[in-house]
């Protein structure tokens, strides 16, 4: 599974990044402003945290 963490207020999101990857998830985080971004950086995503 894929997950896309996007839109978020922290400086960073590695932790959480770390998390789900020691949990076997693929990973990935995109500061998304438009739509269009949001489809674009999701392509592979299976699932969105925002």
């Amino acid at each position: 599974m894929n997950v896309l963490i996007t839109d978020y207020d922290f400086p960073d999101v590695e932790m959480e990044l770390d998390l789900f990857r020691s949990a076997g998830f693929k990973a990935s985080s995109a500061q998304c402003r438009t739509e269009d971004e949001l489809i674009a950086a999701g392509k592979e995503a299976d699932a969105f945290l925002l």
